[in-house]
């Protein structure tokens, strides 16, 4: 049973809790109302993103600096999340600390492709390092990109055709 001072540790905050025995469950069920609140904020007010979202940073942050998150995916996809959302431009370095710490999860990476598609030739290239498989070859992709392109055009070029021949017939 949990007495009454260990629930104010686990709703508390992470200070709180000494790291030698905090567990990655407590971590998460620490964050929850946080997080909670935090979307609840963000729903019902127009400016919320950006006012509410520092509390919740600061705990991500203390999570993930502490042994037993520092090495957990969800955490580093929530704050990865997070901070896409309320300050892109420290994204960039926070998806390298991501990365040096969950080095063998691939849905980190592909979450670092998503929030930073210029990081794509990189990242594809630590895939291949780290010998995680990776389903298309960058060089199969821009075929294809480059294929679809050119239908998109074919098409638009149709498209305004048929819309200046219908103009000039009276």
């Amino acid at each position: 049973m949990f007495s009454l001072q260990s629930w104010r540790n686990l709703i508390g905050g992470l200070e709180v809790l000494s790291s030698e025995r905090s567990s990655i469950i407590t971590l998460v069920s620490q964050l929850l109302p946080h997080i909670h609140k935090t979307i609840f904020l963000i729903s019902h007010t127009s400016d919320g993103l950006l006012s509410c979202g520092h509390r919740l940073e600061s705990m991500l942050e203390q999570a993930v600096s502490r042994p037993p998150g520092n090495h957990c995916p969800l955490l580093w996809r929530l704050y990865l999340a997070l901070v896409a959302a309320t300050r892109p431009k420290g994204l960039k370095n926070l998806t390298y600390r991501a990365l040096v710490h969950c080095p063998g999860v691939k849905s980190v990476y592909l979450d670092c492709v998503r929030l930073l598609p210029g990081m794509l030739r990189e990242v594809v290239k630590l895939l291949t390092e780290k010998g995680m498989r990776v389903r298309l070859p960058l060089e199969e992709l821009e075929v294809l990109t480059e294929k679809e392109l050119e239908f998109e055009d074919e098409d638009n070029s149709e498209s305004s055709n048929s819309e200046e021949e219908g103009e000039s017939v009276p």
